[in-house]
């Protein structure tokens, strides 16, 4: 997976910067929860 800064450089060339900021966030989000929910399992 590319660093999420470099997609967050690519889309603020486009001007996309604050829709990328927002998925980046929602992603990481969802990535924590499953961390969380091993840790759970485990």
């Amino acid at each position: 997976m590319a660093p999420l800064k470099w997609i967050f450089h690519q889309s603020a060339t486009f001007g996309i910067a604050d829709l990328a900021g927002k998925v980046a966030k929602e992603a990481e989000l969802k990535e924590m929860e499953e961390q969380i929910r091993q840790l759970w399992l485990k």
